[in-house]
């Protein structure tokens, strides 16, 4: 049929075949350039954001745990306040992500990790409060550490004064050997029990400082061998006045064994908690990491 077309025709015939080769030429263009330019919104307003917001979260998590672990280690409310800070970071980016998962289409993984998110983070804030209320304790106890450290010094150390006081009265008026030799004893003893005090002191600083309660509880046995030796004391003291500095000295020494226990109580508390902070901080950079990879 083709043969049998006049020269015009198939001129024709050709120029119409080129143009319909290039309208459909054209509109393969078009919708590849379409498809672009779809894929193109998809990557600004789906995956460049996610990847955006799951940074931001893993990176303001890190450092809610971090100001939270220093705060755990210091005592010191900056860093308290400066994971409130973080934290609140924190809060926004996952608000952000939520306004995302609500709005994508493509994103189908992210609902699920958010919500593994949100749970963690949920978890976090709770053990956050915890941690505090227990690094509050804390520092009531020291100060109870304190105040009892105090006052068992000045009562022992008052009376140790008045026995080497009366040593040198002693020693002048001629007492026998046997009253010397008895007071010469009560000093003896007070020394010990001093040194006893301070061993305890020591080993409570070195024990919080190195974080190891098993040198705070190391200091426990000296107790039982303080009051044994205060009722050595009281045994073979007469002046009122003496007997009330020993009974001071006792109870101060049992208020600090009692509140040294309490303060290991404490600390074994804290430690738990942290690794609990970790775990559930950790579960939210897990999560944000997986999605970051799969962005």
């Amino acid at each position: 049929m083709f043969k049998n077309m006049s020269l015009g025709a198939k001129i024709g015939v050709g120029f119409g075949l080129l143009i319909l080769i290039s309208v459909l030429l054209g509109a393969l263009a078009v919708y590849n350039m379409k498809r672009v330019e779809g894929d193109s919104n998809t990557l600004s307003s789906e995956y460049i954001p996610e990847v955006d917001f799951v940074v931001s979260t893993e990176r303001n998590a890190r450092r809610t745990i971090q100001e939270m672990s220093n705060y755990a280690y210091t005592g010191d409310e900056t860093y308290y306040t400066a994971a409130d800070e973080w934290l609140v970071r924190l809060d926004e980016r996952i608000a952000s992500l939520d306004d995302l998962a609500q709005s994508a289409k493509h994103l189908t993984q992210l609902s699920g990790a958010l919500t593994k998110i949100k749970d963690a983070k949920s978890t976090f804030v709770d053990i956050r409060e915890n941690m505090k209320k227990v690094i509050d304790d804390i520092a009531a106890i020291n100060k109870t550490l304190d105040s009892s450290a105090a006052t068992f010094m000045k009562e022992i150390g008052d009376y140790l004064e008045g026995q080497n006081q009366s040593s040198v009265s002693d020693t002048k008026a001629g007492l026998g050997a046997e009253r010397i030799a008895e007071r010469a004893l009560k000093i003896q003893t007070s020394n010990d029990i001093i040194g006893l005090g301070y061993d305890s002191q020591i080993k409570n600083f070195r024990g919080q400082a190195l974080r190891d309660n098993s040198i705070i509880e190391s200091a426990l046995p000296n107790f039982d061998v303080i009051s044994t030796k205060i009722a050595e004391l009281l045994a073979d003291t007469r002046q009122q006045v003496n007997i009330d500095q020993l009974n001071v000295t006792d109870q101060a020494g049992k208020d600090y064994m009692n509140a040294t226990k309490d303060l290991i109580e404490k600390q074994q508390a804290l430690e738990t908690l942290m690794a609990e902070m970790d775990t559930a901080g950790e579960e939210v950079t897990a999560q944000a990491e997986e999605l970051a990879k799969t962005a």
